[in-house]
């Protein structure tokens, strides 16, 4: 095990809001990979239960198992990443806590066999992941002005 990467942001929607967003199918696709038109998202937010997130075309997925879910506060999971060396199992912890109308989020990666190269990836792929997450709401605003 390593130091864990730890990302912290604020996210401009409410930790309801959030929560959809981060645990059903229609909500990861807003934002998780949606530059990866056939990205698919299988996920049953409840422990012990899988999820997979994929992308065939780019040839890349990670799945693994809940291990708490605390319906708008946490989630914790297994992380596998799906490629073509033997299979490492990393943790992920990831909180919601309201503050006001906005939740603060934060993302604790820990992952088994660290290198300095894999941890770089690792919070280089977590922080344009959460990007595309804050400024969802952005995207919403523009779209709902051109209507």
């Amino acid at each position: 095990m390593t130091d864990p990467m730890v990302i912290e942001v604020v996210v401009p929607l409410s930790v309801q809001d959030l929560w959809t967003l981060c645990t059903t199918e229609d909500g990861l696709s807003q934002w998780w990979w949606p530059h990866l038109r056939d990205t698919t998202y299988q996920i049953d937010p409840r422990p012990f239960h899988r999820y997979r997130f994929a992308s065939a075309a780019a040839g890349i997925g990670v799945h693994g198992d809940y291990i708490v879910v605390e319906k708008f506060g946490a989630l914790e999971f297994s992380w596998i990443w799906e490629d073509d060396g033997p299979p490492v199992t990393d943790h992920v912890r990831v909180t919601f806590t309201p503050r006001g109308r906005k939740t603060a989020v934060r993302i604790t990666h820990t992952m088994t066999e660290p290198s300095p190269a894999g941890r770089q990836d690792y919070l280089t792929g977590w922080h344009d992941t959460v990007d595309r997450l804050v400024n969802l709401h952005l995207v919403e605003e523009v779209a709902a002005r051109a209507s």
